[in-house]
C-alpha cells in the first residue's frame, strides 16, 4: 500500500535528515551551515565536518554560542541548533543559546552525557524530537513561555531529570517527552500532566475507566493513551485544540468519545484500531483529518464529516469494515491514497462538489454500487482508486456533467446516470451497438436524449434493434435512461 510505504520513507528520510547536514564554516570554534545565503543572512549550528561521523566530541566545556556571526564578509544570523549539531557530544557540558534561535532541532544534544546546565531562551518556539535525549547529567530544565511544541522523546532518559517547568503556552507534547526521568517515575499512576497538558496514562488502566480530563486542558500528548484497552468512554474539554499523533491508538474499549467544537485537527493515528468505536462525530471546527486517523476502526458504522475539512489523509478510514455509507462534503478538495481502502461493507458513498482528486486506491476493496457525485468537472483518479467492476456501479453526476464523465479516462466505464434520473425514478439499462436481442431493443414509446429532444422521428427507430441505427451515447428509451456502447 503506497501511503505505509510514504510513511516509511519519510521515517527514513527523516533519520538521513538528522545526519546530512554538513558545516559550511566555523568561527571560535563553533561550526555553522548556512541557512539563508540572501538577506537577511541566517545560519544553523551544526557538527564538524561532512557527516555526523567526521569527528567525534567536537564540542567539550561550556560553549556559549553568539547571537550573529561574521564570515567572509556577510553577517549572519543564528537562528537555529541544527539536527544532531552536538549529538554524541559527552564533554559538554554546558551550553549558552542566545535569543536569536527559535528552534532546538532534532537529536540536538543526543546523548550529551555530561550536559548539567541548557539555558533555552525565549525566541525558541519549538523544542524538536529526541533532542536533549539520553543527557542523563541534566537535572532540571525550564521551557521558556515562547515555547508552544516539544517533540517526541525530546528529554527521553534523561535519568537525572527532577524537575522540569512547563509553561502554560505549551499545547504539544510528543509520545515519551518525558519517559524515563526522575521526574516522570516520581509521577503517580494515572493521568500524568505535564504542565496543562495531558501527558500519558501512567500504569495499568482498570477495565471500564471513565476518563474526563481537567478543565484548562491545553492538550493530550502523542501516544497518551495508546493501548489503553480497559478505556470505554473519554470526556475532553473545550479547551484543547488537538488530537494528536496516536492518542488513542489501540483502546479497543473505547466505545464513547465526544470532540469539542474547539479542536481544529485530528491526527495521525489518532484512534488507530479503537475497534470497538461504533460512531463519531467529528465537529464542524475541524479542518484535517490525519493519515490513518481511523485505520482499523471495525466497529465503526457511521462517520459524520463537517464542511469544514478541506483533505482527508492517507488511510484515515483504512479497514473499517462495518461503513455502508460515507458522504464527502463540499469542503474536502481531495481524498488521498487509501483513505476507505479496504471498507469492506462500503456501498455507497457521495462526494461533494469541491473534490479534484482521488488518490492510489482510495475505495480499492470498497464494492460500491452506487457513487453520487456532485463535481461538475470529473476528479482525476489515481491508479486502482476503485477496484470494482465500474458498470456495475451507478455513478449519479449533474445533468450538465453526463458527456464529461462518459468521456474521462476515469469514469467512462461507470454506468453514468443523472442526478435528475434519479429523482424522476428512471431506470436504466446497457446495450450494445450491435445487439440483437429483441426484448431489450423493442421501442414502443419513443427515443429521447438528455436534453429531452425526441431523436426517433424515423419511424424504424420505433422497431428492434435500434441501437444499431443510434450513435453510441445515452437516450431514454421507454422511460429507461439507455446506454448505448
Amino acid at each position: 500500500m503506497k501511503y505505509f510505504l510514504r510513511i516509511l520513507l519519510a521515517a527514513v528520510l527523516g533519520m538521513v535528515a538528522s545526519v546530512a547536514s554538513a558545516e559550511d564554516f566555523a568561527v571560535d570554534g563553533i561550526y555553522y551551515e548556512i541557512t539563508s545565503s540572501t538577506t537577511p543572512y541566517t545560519v544553523a549550528v551544526t557538527y564538524r565536518g561532512t557527516y555526523i561521523t567526521s569527528y567525534s566530541n567536537e564540542y567539550t566545556g561550556s560553549v556559549t554560542i553568539p547571537e550573529s556571526v561574521t564570515y567572509s564578509g556577510k553577517t549572519y544570523r543564528v537562528t537555529s541548533i541544527g539536527n544532531s549539531a552536538f549529538r554524541d557530544c559527552t564533554g559538554l557540558t554546558s551550553v549558552t543559546i542566545p535569543e536569536s534561535v527559535t528552534e532546538i532541532g532534532g537529536c540536538a544534544f543526543w546523548e550529551c552525557s555530561g550536559l548539567t546546565s541548557v539555558t533555552i531562551p525565549e525566541s525558541v518556539t519549538e523544542i524538536d524530537v529526541c533532542a536533549f535525549s539520553g543527557c542523563t547529567s541534566l537535572t532540571s530544565v525550564t521551557i521558556p513561555e515562547s515555547v508552544t511544541s516539544i517533540g517526541m522523546s525530546a528529554f527521553y532518559k534523561c535519568t537525572g531529570l527532577t524537575s522540569i517547568e512547563i509553561p502554560n503556552s505549551v499545547t504539544s507534547i510528543g509520545s515519551r517527552a518525558f519517559d524515563g526521568t526522575a521526574w516522570y517515575d516520581n509521577q503517580s499512576d494515572g493521568v500524568v500532566y505535564a504542565g496543562k497538558v495531558a501527558y500519558t496514562y501512567k500504569g495499568t488502566m482498570p477495565d471500564n475507566t471513565e476518563i474526563v480530563l481537567e478543565e484548562g486542558t491545553l492538550g493530550i500528548g502523542g501516544s497518551a493513551f495508546r493501548g489503553c484497552t480497559g478505556l470505554t468512554s473519554v470526556t475532553i474539554p473545550e479547551s484543547v485544540t488537538s488530537i494528536v499523533y496516536q492518542a488513542f491508538r489501540g483502546c479497543t474499549g473505547l466505545t464513547s468519545i465526544t470532540i469539542p467544537e474547539s479542536v481544529t485537527s485530528i491526527g495521525e493515528s489518532a484512534f488507530y484500531d479503537c475497534t470497538g468505536l461504533t460512531s463519531i462525530t467529528i465537529p464542524n471546527s475541524v479542518t484535517s483529518i490525519g493519515y490513518s486517523a481511523f485505520l482499523g476502526c471495525t466497529g465503526l458504522t457511521s462517520v459524520t464529516i463537517p464542511q469544514s475539512v478541506t483533505q482527508i489523509w492517507d488511510g484515515a478510514f483504512f479497514g473499517c469494515t462495518g461503513l455502508t455509507s460515507v458522504t464527502i462534503p463540499n469542503s474536502v478538495t481531495s481524498i488521498d491514497d487509501s483513505a476507505f481502502e479496504g471498507c469492506s461493507g462500503l456501498t455507497s458513498v457521495t462526494i461533494g462538489n469541491s473534490v479534484t482528486s482521488i488518490g492510489y486506491e482510495a475505495f480499492r476493496g470498497c464494492p460500491l454500487t452506487s457513487i453520487h457525485c456532485y463535481a461538475e468537472y470529473p476528479p482525476t483518479c489515481s491508479k486502482l482508486a476503485f477496484s470494482i467492476e465500474k458498470p456495475n456501479c451507478k455513478l449519479y453526476v449533474r445533468p450538465g456533467s453526463v458527456d464529461m464523465y462518459s468521456v474521462h479516462q476515469d469514469w467512462y466505464e461507470f454506468n453514468i446516470l443523472s442526478l435528475d434520473d434519479e429523482a424522476l425514478g428512471i431506470e436504466d439499462v446497457n446495450v450494445n451497438s450491435n445487439e440483437t436481442d429483441s426484448e431489450t431493443l423493442r421501442c414502443e414509446k419513443g427515443i429521447y436524449d438528455l436534453s429531452g429532444r425526441k431523436v426517433n422521428d424515423d419511424e424504424t427507430l420505433r422497431y428492434d434493434n435500434y441501437p444499431s441505427k443510434l450513435k453510441k451515447g445515452i437516450y431514454i428509451v421507454n422511460g429507461r435512461k439507455t446506454v448505448v456502447r
